[in-house]
């Protein structure tokens, strides 16, 4: 595998907790913190944050606070987002719930003990030999316990003061750009046949083909009305920074018809049921197939991104004269496929760039690779329905006329019986642990 293709989980680190760790733990829970599970407020336009603040354990004391403050100040200025700020120190919050190495699991219970769907934390640690701090700031999605989106930037220790307008300027833009930026995301809607109506969480928004941007990350509902045709209500999970594909048949609805006057019942038509069976299979690979392609399209875009954190990774490298202590991970392929973390990298923001980046791409390609599983199967079962309606298809029935007498002297012609005619009594679904099919009951 090459450089660029590597992608992997999040290094895993080590450390021991204080011993004052039940100490703190006690205060906590003397101060009521809540364990509810994180609302949703997708629906209403408003997104739930936990700020926990910025850990300044590596840097001198007031500069970890003056970046927290400038935190509280610029959250006004975002009126689609709820925000939810701990009133406790980071650090002793991780020591809390053993989160000292940030990991995105651990860090998600802090999460839900704030009650929130998102929950931004970052540190501050100062660069080896230089004047200058690098701040990281993350966006961990709660539910599912994912960094999808953080930022890295290099300050001077000056501009890390309390009340300082510029320092202020700064924390506006890296919540903009954690929260607004990175929590939308866009929904192409599609119909065949194309016209209907959409409607978004209750509201008329265009009709199909149609296209929506800048949505609410969250759970949404789209209904689709086409007269004639029968409507169609699908919830949809918008994620930030990704297009998502919708794709809906809408089969004409049925007219109810009188039932014929004979007492005779009609036989179950099984071919026209199996036929409508194999559209419905035809639509879900295609929804799938689409599903595919997004995902596939998100797994290039962080392979891409991973590539370029490697290369300034290697070029960081160059530069401190330090490049040849890890020439073997940069020139292996197992330990690029694996992403195997690396001791003494762990403070490196190109490093920590292109661990994020490789942990979604993992994701997003097993993601790809099942829904073209899933896609091959629904072509499968469209296939076999298809082909079972054919074989079983009924003969349309002729129009029967009363029998009349022969004449006298005429002679008698005999109408033979009706040739034997395959139809279909029943269908079973059979599983067995090494797989599955169907029994047909067959009469003639």
């Amino acid at each position: 595998m090459k450089k660029g293709s590597a992608l992997m989980h999040t290094p895993r680190l080590s450390r021991s907790l204080h011993a004052h760790l039940l100490a703190l733990a006690s205060t906590l829970v003397a101060l009521g913190v809540p364990s509810a599970a994180p609302p949703a407020h997708a629906s209403t336009g408003t997104i739930t944050v936990g700020l926990l603040g910025i850990d300044g354990a590596n840097a001198p004391a007031e500069t970890g606070p003056a970046i927290t403050e400038a935190l509280r100040r610029a959250i006004p200025k975002f009126s689609t987002v709820r925000i939810e700020m701990s009133q406790q120190d980071p650090v002793e919050v991780k020591l809390v719930f053993g989160c000292t190495d940030e990991k995105p699991d651990c860090m998600a219970k802090v999460g839900k003990s704030l009650s929130v769907g998102r929950l931004i934390y970052g540190s501050l640690r100062k660069q080896q030999g230089t004047g200058v701090y690098t701040v990281t700031m993350k966006q961990l999605n709660v539910a599912d316990a994912t960094v999808e989106k953080f930022i890295t930037e290099t300050v001077p220790l000056g501009l890390l003061t309390a009340g300082n307008p510029e320092l202020d300027a700064l924390v506006e833009k890296w919540l903009r750009e954690l929260l607004i930026d990175g929590l939308r995301g866009s929904l192409h809607i599609t119909s065949e046949p194309p016209g209907a109506t959409v409607q978004l969480d209750g509201a008329a928004v265009g009709v199909t083909p149609l296209s929506l941007n800048e949505l609410e990350v969250g759970e949404h509902v789209v209904k689709l009305d086409l007269p004639g045709h029968a409507s169609m209500v699908r919830p949809v999970t918008i994620r930030g920074g990704l297009i998502h594909e919708l794709t809906a048949q809408l089969p004409p609805r049925r007219i109810a018809t009188a039932k014929p006057e004979t007492g005779d019942r009609q036989p179950t038509n099984w071919s026209r049921g199996l036929r409508y069976t194999s559209y419905v299979f035809y639509g879900l690979a295609a929804v799938s197939s689409l599903a595919a392609l997004g995902t596939w399209r998100g797994y290039v875009g962080a392979e891409d991104r991973a590539n370029a954190y490697l290369d300034q990774l290697q070029r960081d490298l160059t530069s401190a004269g330090t490049v040849g202590n890890y020439r073997s991970f940069f020139t292996s392929s197992a330990q690029l496929s694996s992403c195997a973390p690396q001791a003494g990298l762990a403070t490196s923001a190109s490093y920590q760039g292109y661990l994020g980046e490789c942990q979604s791409g993992n994701s997003l390609a097993r993601a790809t690779t099942g829904l073209w599983i899933t896609t091959a199967s629904l072509v499968a079962l469209g296939v076999t329905s298809t082909i079972i309606s054919a074989v079983i298809r009924r003969p349309e029935p002729k129009p029967r006329h009363p029998d009349k007498p022969a004449a006298p002297g005429e002679p008698v012609e005999v109408t033979p019986p009706p040739a034997p005619r395959l139809q279909l009594d029943g269908v079973a679904p059979v599983v067995t642990p090494t797989g599955g099919g169907a029994v047909l009951s067959l009469s003639f």
